[in-house]
Formats: structure tokens, sequence, C-alpha cells
């Protein structure tokens, strides 16, 4: 494998990783074929979607006008998954020059020979590579052919591999933002103990420096003798799985320095992949209560879950966030009595029969995550 190849192919496994994907892998593959740009369509343009292209060399006009409308009459679609083909052998020149995508779009953009091909998944992940040079350069040839040849079964993988670790991102971004709009502090340590990642209840925690605080990258709390016992859980947690032992979940108390309550911490392993490295991946979290005031419950959405009116959705919102029922009443700007009729009804429709009942019930459903 000569050193320009692999160069391209290095290129084309880095681009999933990228803060652009595929940026290198275009402007290399871009010199390679002495291409004026170079095009990989991760999800094609669609009439109520512009798609994803990412583009090196170009106008930043014309990658605007194809998505948004010039993508419905483009020729150069469709094509047989892996095959490397010319846009010459599927439309003349004729054909191509008297073509309205052509004087609208491809001349003006300074395009005219295009090579490329499509790869297309099962489960309908697909995605397209174009180069293309201008009327007066000469078209691509065998050896460009060649090197796309060599190239689809390797942009084939590392599309792939990009198409999971954005649907791994994305899952792992929707349950982070559930936890924080419980306002439970999650903390991740590795292997050694020290902390990877916190969400943002633990780091506004963490800010504070009431109760736990992080120094060279491992946890403390507030006392030497607590922060003794919040070592030995942790170790305690590390042990066991590294033993692969059923997971021990820990409990433990914190007292905060300032004197408002107390932090309550969970403690628990986690577990290891079964190809897992281990070394960068969390070993421990740590799940931390008492870390912030809870979200507001959206009335809102407690209207619609629990098929409240506005008036009675408000009131049991108030109630959800710890207020007694004179003080929700007072938030409301309404009289005891009015707050007590509209409690009434909250409880018939609901079908619960006390004031914790119902907070539990708010509380329990998905208004929180609102």
């Amino acid at each position: 494998m000569d050193a320009d190849f692999e160069a391209l192919l290095d290129a084309v496994y880095q681009g999933p990783l990228e803060e652009v994907p595929w940026r290198a892998f275009l402007a290399r593959l871009r010199g390679a074929l002495a291409a004026d740009s170079t095009v990989l369509i991760l999800r094609p343009p669609t009439r109520d979607d512009t798609g994803l292209l990412l583009v090196e060399g170009g106008e930043r006009r014309w990658e605007s006008a194809y998505q948004e409308s010039f993508f419905a009459q483009d020729p150069f679609a469709g094509l047989a998954p892996g095959r490397v083909t010319a846009l010459a052998e599927l439309v003349s020149e004729r054909e191509l020059l008297a073509s309205p995508f052509y004087r609208d779009f491809m001349a003006p953009a300074g395009s005219f020979h295009v090579l490329g091909f499509d790869t297309r998944e099962p489960d309908g992940l697909e995605a397209r590579l174009r180069a293309s040079r201008g009327r007066a350069s000469p078209p691509f040839g065998a050896r460009e052919h060649a090197l796309l040849e060599r190239l689809v079964p390797h942009l084939r993988r590392a599309v792939q591999l990009h198409a999971r670790i954005t649907r791994t991102e994305s899952e792992r971004d929707l349950f982070a933002g559930a936890v924080d709009q419980l306002a439970m502090g999650t903390l991740l340590l590795d292997q050694s103990g020290r902390v990877l990642r916190a969400n943002r209840p633990a780091q506004a925690l963490l800010d504070q420096r009431d109760g736990l605080t992080v120094s060279g990258g491992e946890l403390h709390a507030g006392r030497p003798a607590d922060t003794r016992a919040l070592g030995a859980a942790i170790t305690r947690a590390l042990t066991h799985r590294g033993a692969g032992a059923p997971g021990v979940v820990e409990g433990l108390r914190l007292p905060r320095p300032s004197g408002e309550g107390e932090l309550r911490l969970l403690i628990r392993p986690v577990a290891v992949g079964r190809w897992s490295e281990g070394r960068t991946a969390p070993a421990v979290a740590l799940f931390v209560a008492g870390a912030a005031e809870p979200e507001r419950v959206s009335p809102e959405l407690v209207q619609k879950l629990l098929g409240l009116t506005r008036a009675e959705a408000q009131l049991a919102a108030e109630l959800a966030r710890g207020s007694s029922l004179d003080a929700a009443a007072g938030a409301r700007g309404i009289a005891r009595n009015t707050a007590r009729a509209h409690l009434r009804a909250i409880y018939a429709k609901t079908g619960v029969g006390r004031q914790a009942e119902l907070v539990r019930l708010v509380l329990r459903s998905v208004a929180s995550l609102g």
C-alpha cells in the first residue's frame, strides 16, 4: 500500500472523530483526484429536509442552492451501491449541456466532470461521495476510477461507525438531559476513582464547594472523616467491579459545611463491557440528591397529563415543589377556600385522597422532565 493511499485511509477512519466529520479526508481526496471539489452526502436532501452535505472546495452559495432546490433535478443520484460511476455514463454531453440542471446549477458552480459512488445499507443508511472538475479540465480517468474503487469498502465501514457513534451520543444526551431535569447530580469516575464527567446539577454542587469538591481529579467531602468514608465506598465499588461480582450499591450521607441540610449519595459500580479496555470508561457512578433545587414542574404538562384545568394544574405544580396549601394559594394569588376547592377537584379527577399522594403522582409522572 503506497503512502498516499495509507494517508487517505487514515483520514477516512479518523473522519467520524473529527469535529466536522471527514474534513481532512475530503481535502486529501480532492488533492489526490486533482478535483475542484469533493462532497460527501450523509443525508440526501429532500423536500422536507435540507440533508447533510460535507463539502471541500466550491462556494457555499452553491452548496446551499443544491440543498434547497437543485437536488431534485440532479441526474447523478440513485447509483448502484458500491459502483464507481461517472456522470458521462448516465447522461450524454449533449443532454447535459441542454439540461436546466447544468445551465442553472453546474455551469455557474464550475462543475462539469463528476465521478463518485453511493453506499446503501439494509437499515436505510446511505452515503454519496462525489468529486467534480470544471469543463476545461480533463475528465476523470482510470487512475481516479481505481482509487475510488479501493475506497468504497473503507468509507462504507467508516460511515457505519459514524452512524453508531452519533446514535450512541444522541441516546446519552437524551438520558443525561432527563437526569438534569430531575435535578439529580451524577458523577462518573474511572477505574482509579478520578472524576471523568459531572452533569449540570453535580457540577453546580462542586462549584459551591459545600459538601463535595474535586481536588487532583479525586472527590473530597467537607471533613477528613467523611472523605475517608467516601473513598472507602468508592474503593468497595471498584473492587466488586474488578472481581466481576454482583454490583453492590452503597449509600452515604455527607453533611454540608454551610449547614443547609446534607447530601445523600448512591454509589454503584458501572458494569464492565465485554470488550471494554476499561481505562477511560466509567467504572463507578455517583448519584447525589440534595445537589440543587428541583426544577419547576411544568403546569402545562401537568394539565395535559392529569386532565386538570389550568388553575388546578398550577396548584398541583406548586404543591409538587413542596409548598403547603396556604403557601401555594399565596403564590397563585387565590384565597385558601378557592385552593381547597381546586384540591378537591384534583382528588376527584386523579383518584388520590391525600396531598402527599398527589405530590407523589405529579413527581412520578413525566411532567418533571418538561
